[in-house]
């Protein structure tokens, strides 16, 4: 068996193309990590049963918990629009800081646009907010045993992610990362994002590089701290049933024995 996350249909080189082509015949099962994914492997010419295999969580490590003193020492107010991840191009920083300037012009209720990201960008990001002071916060890339408290400070988290020639979200972990903080998400409709939002329930899809829509999407959250409640409710039932480390090991389980039980060939 093997596990796949390409979700873009390209051809390898030789002789990778020759290695792949054998494998595929000689495989009992795959595990592709979404519906791309799997829809890839059928284009290359796999014919064996396929189970989704996304990534986990680990349920008690992320978790909501009280963040005042934290959100304190950082200086964030108001309600908190969060990034984490790279600071690249594909994806889509530079989106949600033009939606939020836009945002930051217009409304008068106190909001915080957090960055948490280190990369190439980050001068040319922190360029387009220059003349907003005091609404934008950059900090970089933390820890992942650290991620969790950070990303429990945001009201909302957004993933503006854009696709590529090359490349397109594989899945999004941060999403289910957020979520199990109790954290809601709105999220671009590259690749995998919109999918995993939408079985999970706990939060917007915008389209890709819409910088209009993305800030209607952040003002709508904003003027509706239930909602962002809500979702935020949904979104960590579904999590804490089918995306945790021990639900995506006990699937994994499964396919190894059902494998295990396949005739040789």
């Amino acid at each position: 068996m093997f596990y796949s996350k390409q979700n873009i249909k390209k051809r390898l080189p030789l002789p990778s193309r020759l290695i792949e082509s054998a494998v595929l015949r000689a495989t009992h099962h795959a595990c592709a990590i979404s519906d791309e994914a799997a829809e890839v492997l059928r284009w290359k010419g796999y014919g064996g049963p396929i189970t989704l295999l996304p990534h986990g969580v680990d349920p008690v490590r992320f978790s909501p918990r009280d963040t005042r003193l934290l959100r304190s020492r950082l200086g964030l107010t108001g309600t908190v629009f969060a990034y984490f991840g790279r600071l690249v191009p594909q994806k889509g920083v530079g989106v949600f800081l033009s939606a939020a300037t836009r945002m930051a012009a217009t409304e008068a209720s106190p909001i915080t646009f957090w960055v948490v990201g280190s990369g190439p960008e980050e001068d040319t990001l922190r360029g387009v907010v220059k003349d907003t002071a005091g609404r934008f916060v950059f900090l970089p890339q933390v820890p992942h045993l650290d991620v969790a408290d950070y990303l429990s400070v945001a009201d909302v988290v957004v993933v503006p992610s854009l696709t590529t020639p090359r490349w397109k979200e594989q899945f999004g972990r941060v999403i289910i990362e957020a979520l199990a903080c109790g954290v809601p998400v709105i999220g671009s409709d590259s690749g995998e994002i919109p999918g995993l939002i939408r079985r999970l329930g706990g939060g917007l899809i915008s389209p890709e590089g819409d910088v209009e829509a993305l800030a209607a999407a952040m003002r709508g959250l904003l003027a509706d701290p239930l909602r962002r409640q809500r979702l935020a409710q949904t979104g960590r039932r579904a999590v804490l049933e089918t995306y945790t480390n021990a639900a995506v090991a006990a699937t994994m389980r499964a396919v190894c024995r059902e494998a295990a039980r396949a005739p040789a060939s």
